[in-house]
């Protein structure tokens, strides 16, 4: 029963009451978190005097849509420029801050603080940049940097968001506060998927845990494999040479000397 405004409202109650309490550092509300395994969205953005605007093409770009205070929340520093205000909100003009790749794309020979002011084109509406990020893991976390930007919350239609919460404590001790804060505000709409942020990303890189063990296993198997390959032509090879063998061993060989030819051919 939520609209894009009943949400945007819903969410900044939630996070301004969260700010409020001693046992919270930082609070904001997020459409995707990095390392998501539901993926990041992305958009088609022009660039005057970028190299894809030049052959006529919009280059796609992934982005996030983020409430005031999400930097601090997840500890990604800002390189020049401000975060989002509570001003920047459906009225007011369109903003967004930039990843530092995104910068370097697109305006190579700038600094981040000379890419503050700047303007990009997102569908039919003109983006101001308010801000440059560092650079942060979005899907993958060997990934090399790659353009990316984000813009207000409030500008954008949310639907279902994450809540990031920075405690003082234990990350989990703040979770009966967080139920009474929404259950306050409206009792109907319910938590989900409840975890910490070292949970999140153990789930973010579950494919590169799932090949690494897989990996293992066909290296394990790999290796039974060739013992008993090695074993079947060893015990082959000892049979056809069986005579021989015990001529050897008639003529003084030793078992040493028997052992050492066996493995020799092995």
């Amino acid at each position: 029963g939520y609209d894009g405004v009943a949400t945007r409202a819903f969410l900044e109650q939630v996070v301004g009451r969260l700010r409020d309490r001693p046992e919270v550092a930082s609070a904001a509300a997020a459409r995707r978190l990095p390392l998501d395994i539901a993926g990041i969205a992305s958009a088609e953005v022009r660039v005057a005097g970028s190299a894809a605007e030049a052959e006529g093409k919009a280059s796609t770009v992934r982005f996030n849509s983020v409430s005031p205070g999400y930097f601090e929340a997840l500890g990604i520093g800002l390189e020049a420029g401000r975060d989002f205000r509570g001003a920047d909100d459906a009225q007011a003009r369109p903003v967004a801050v930039v990843s530092r790749a995104f910068g370097a794309r697109f305006w190579p020979e700038a600094s981040p603080a000379e890419m503050v002011d700047r303007t990009f084109r997102l569908g039919d509406q003109e983006h101001v940049v308010v801000g440059v990020a560092a650079d942060t893991k979005i899907s993958d976390l060997a990934e090399a940097p790659r353009p990316f930007f984000y813009v207000p919350l409030a500008q954008s239609s949310p639907g279902a968001v994450f809540l990031v919460i920075r405690t003082h404590g234990e990350p989990l001790g703040v979770l009966p506060l967080l139920r009474e804060t929404v259950r306050s505000i409206d009792p109907n709409v319910p938590l989900y998927s409840v975890k910490t942020m070292a949970e999140h990303f153990e789930l973010g890189v579950y494919k590169q845990r799932l090949a690494s063990r897989s990996l293992a296993v066909l290296g394990g198997v790999a290796l039974v494999l060739s013992v008993v390959g090695l074993y079947g032509l060893l015990a082959y090879f000892v049979a056809l040479r069986s005579c021989e063998i015990g001529l050897r061993r008639a003529l003084g060989a030793r078992a040493v000397d028997v052992l050492r030819l066996v493995a020799g051919e092995g």
